[in-house]
C-alpha cells in the first residue's frame, strides 16, 4: 500500500530532526508551521492526511493549553484528520489531556526511532484509508448516481447538493462548531432570462465561475433552484456576512456589462437552523432570501 500522497502539517518549535525524519520515511509529506493560527489557517488550505503537533505542557499550563487542545482536535475533527501530539516528555496527566481515542494520541519525542516509525507507518496507513474513503464516496456520487450538474454554470443542482449539506450540518453539530450558509440571487433573473434567454445564462455563468474562483477550498458551490448557494464551514454569522458583502458587490461587478443588475443574499448561521431536515434548511434559506428581496434590490439580510 502506497502512502506517498500523505501530507503530516507539523507545529514545530521544538521538535526533533529525528520525527520529521521518520514520517519522511514512511512517504509523508512533511510541511512545518510555527504557531497555532498558521497552523489552522493551513490545515483548511491544503487539507493534510495526518496532523502532527509538537506540544510542551507543564504543571500550572494545563488548563491553560486546553483551548488549545480543542482548537487543534475541532479543526481535525471538521475534515476528519487524524492527529498526533508529541512531547519531550509525556506524563500520567498529558496523556490523559491529549488522547482521545477517536481523534488523537500522544508519543514521547524521546521514543525510539523504531517506535518512532512504527507510529507514523500506522498512522500514514490510517490517513491513506481515510483519503481512499472520501475518494470512493465522491466516486459514488458522480455520474449516474446523481443528478446531472446544472448546463449552464456546472455546479451540483440541489438534488445532489443537498446531501452535502446535510453532511456538514450534521458535522457542524456533532462536534459543536461553527458553520454559516449564504444564499446568493440574481435580482430579477427571470424578467432578464425572458426577455433575453441568453443574457440570463451569461450571467448565471459568470457568477458561479466567479463564486468558485473566488470561495475558500474548504467552501462548498451548488444551487438551490437558480441561486447560488455557499457553505461556510469554520465561520460565524459575522465572518460569514464580511464574505458575503463582498462576494454580493463582486458579483455586481461581474455584471456590470449588462446594465441594472443587482444581487440579493441571505446569511444563516448553525445556530439558526434548529433540528431542521435538510429540507427545513432548505425553507428557511428560501423564505430568508424572500425577506431580503422584500426590502429593495440588492439587499443583504443576516438577522
Amino acid at each position: 500500500m502506497s502512502v506517498g500522497k500523505g501530507i503530516a502539517l507539523v507545529r514545530a518549535e521544538h521538535l526533533k530532526e529525528r520525527v520529521t525524519r521518520a514520517m519522511k520515511e514512511v512517504g509523508l509529506s512533511v510541511t512545518l508551521v510555527s504557531d497555532v493560527e498558521e497552523l489552522l489557517r493551513m490545515q483548511r488550505e491544503i487539507f493534510p492526511d495526518l496532523l502532527v503537533v509538537e506540544t510542551e505542557i507543564v504543571g500550572d499550563k494545563v488548563a491553560d493549553a486546553q483551548e488549545f487542545l480543542e482548537a487543534v482536535r475541532s479543526s481535525a475533527a471538521w475534515f476528519d484528520v487524524p492527529v498526533l501530539f508529541c512531547s519531550p516528555y509525556v506524563t500520567v496527566t498529558q496523556k490523559a489531556l491529549l488522547t482521545d481515542k477517536e481523534a488523537s494520541d500522544v508519543i514521547d519525542v524521546n521514543s525510539s526511532a523504531r517506535l518512532l516509525l512504527k507510529r507514523f507507518q500506522d498512522l500514514a496507513r490510517l490517513s491513506y484509508l481515510k483519503r481512499q474513503v472520501r475518494e470512493l464516496e465522491q466516486e459514488l456520487r458522480g455520474p449516474g448516481r446523481a443528478s446531472k450538474p446544472d448546463s449552464v454554470t456546472g455546479l451540483a443542482q440541489w438534488a445532489e447538493f443537498k446531501e452535502t449539506v446535510a453532511s456538514e450540518v450534521a458535522r457542524a453539530g456533532r462536534y459543536d462548531l461553527a458553520l454559516s450558509l449564504v444564499l446568493f440571487s440574481v435580482d430579477r433573473l427571470d424578467a432578464i432570462a425572458s426577455g433575453n434567454p441568453d443574457k440570463g445564462q451569461d450571467i448565471r455563468r459568470v457568477s458561479a465561475r466567479h463564486l468558485a474562483r473566488t470561495i475558500r477550498n474548504v467552501d462548498r458551490l451548488g444551487l438551490l433552484e437558480q441561486d447560488f448557494l455557499v457553505l461556510l464551514p469554520m465561520t460565524q454569522r459575522m465572518g460569514a456576512t464580511i464574505m458575503a458583502r463582498r462576494l454580493q458587490s463582486q458579483l455586481v461587478e461581474q455584471s456590470k456589462v449588462y446594465e441594472d443588475v443587482t444581487v440579493s443574499c441571505a446569511v444563516v448561521a448553525l445556530d439558526q437552523l434548529g433540528k431542521r431536515t435538510v429540507d427545513g434548511v432548505k425553507a428557511l434559506l428560501v423564505d430568508r432570501l424572500q425577506k431580503a428581496q422584500s426590502k429593495g434590490r440588492g439587499t443583504l439580510l443576516d438577522q
